[in-house]
């Protein structure tokens, strides 16, 4: 039984001669096989190598075919597949090489000890990819992951404590993203989060149709880049998401009732992504009112404009009703400026207080953000709008949405 075959593609034998002999890599490869463009398949079914090298002269459409095919090949997904570029280099059809699985390119003239080297790392990582595949086989066999390598629910503790664990150690940090979806549109779903995550990525299941993914070094711009990559891989279907970034101690029960509770919140208004941070207790006045903002003037008319038509109107009517409702020992306060707009609901004797922001970001979309201060830590979730969208009907959801936190809150 050979250790580590390489496998090379084409149908220029001196080509393949001299390739060979520059390859001796001793102890590192064991075996070089060659066959032409329209037999690799078959020999596909009795040999599986651990690096293909395919001989390429120009650009062939041909070639594109076999290796979708190849990766369609279950045992075949992840093997290292290298261009041996013969002649010149083409740059649209390397990108379209790249987008249907090839891995790697060795571009002429090249000396034998950059082509060794190449083999030897393509060879180093298809071992690699190996032994994380048979790490997996043992874990699906002790039901730790399911056949689609999502954690079980009963582990996504453990995921936790492990990957902040590491975080910690490294002085790293990770998002904790949370998506819902429908039953009927599951499948698609975790098919998506599987083809557009990182390999440093965890994905879990985290209740019936609740699903997490554990993303390390992870920007919250880069998540939201994530959410709309998978929106738009499962098309119409509807996608929840929520996502928080975990940059100081704090357990995995109370990150993820943040998120959870963000989550919620995306299901109120539809098809989003909430983006949820914490911090340590503040007063939100003295956060609202010290923080500078820049002001650009092209889209400043425009917030001017949707503050006291929409914004102050419903406000006002919105105080009004929830005085009614809180006839005592509640806060109610509001503001309008030029960069933001302010509505909160205070509880006098607990100093717990909720509240709902819009931010002017300068441009065409607007922040609105609910804050949640218990007095322990600060929780803020926020979702971008096109501020054309902006109207009464989404103030009132949010303000909804924090008089029932705060109604739990005081209880």
């Amino acid at each position: 039984m050979q250790n580590h075959t390489l496998l090379i593609v084409g149908d220029n034998k001196e080509l393949i001669s001299d390739i060979k002999q520059k390859s001796d890599l001793k102890r590192d490869l064991d075996k070089i096989i060659d066959v032409g463009l329209k037999g690799i398949l078959t020999v596909l079914k009795n040999c599986k190598p651990d690096m293909i090298l395919f001989l390429v002269d120009n650009p062939d459409d041909d070639i594109l075919k076999v290796i979708e095919q190849i990766r369609k090949i279950k045992h075949f997904g992840m093997v290292p597949i290298v261009f041996f570029i013969e002649k010149k280099y083409h740059k649209d059809f390397m990108l379209q090489a790249f987008r249907v699985g090839l891995d790697d390119f060795i571009y002429c003239p090249v000396d034998e000890t950059e082509i060794s080297l190449r083999i030897k790392m393509n060879l180093k990582r298809n071992s690699h990819i190996q032994s994380v595949e048979n790490q997996k086989s043992i874990l699906r066999k002790f039901n730790v992951i399911d056949v689609n390598d999502f954690y079980m629910p009963e582990f996504a503790n453990n995921i936790f404590d492990a990957v902040a664990k590491n975080a910690l150690e490294h002085n790293d940090s990770f998002l904790f993203m949370l998506f819902s979806s429908q039953s009927e549109n599951k499948d698609k779903l975790l098919e998506q989060l599987k083809a557009h995550s990182r390999t440093s990525d965890v994905i879990g299941q985290l209740s019936e149709n609740i699903f997490y993914s554990v993303m390390p070094k992870t920007t919250p711009d880069k998540a939201k880049d994530f959410y709309k990559k998978v929106k738009e891989s499962i098309g119409q279907s509807e996608l929840n998401a929520a996502v928080c970034k975990y940059g100081a101690k704090i357990s995995y029960k109370d990150l993820t009732t943040i998120v959870l509770k963000a989550l919620k919140e995306a299901s109120i208004f539809g098809d989003t992504l909430v983006n949820a941070s914490y911090l340590n207790a503040e007063t939100f006045v003295s956060e609202v009112t010290q923080k500078k903002e820049k002001n650009y003037k092209l889209f400043q008319k425009v917030f001017d404009k949707k503050t006291q038509i929409t914004v102050l109107p419903t406000f006002q009517h919105l105080k009004v009703h929830l005085e009614q409702k809180y006839p005592y020992n509640v806060k109610i306060s509001f503001f309008v400026m030029d960069t933001k707009c302010y509505f909160s609901l205070q509880h006098v004797a607990t100093k717990f207080e909720v509240a709902f922001k819009i931010n002017n970001l300068g441009h065409s979309k607007v922040s609105c953000e609910t804050i949640y201060n218990n007095n322990e830590q600060t929780v803020t979730n926020s979702i971008d709008f096109d501020i054309n969208d902006l109207n009464d009907k989404i103030i009132a959801k949010f303000i909804n949405i924090i008089t029932t936190e705060f109604d739990r809150l005081i209880k």
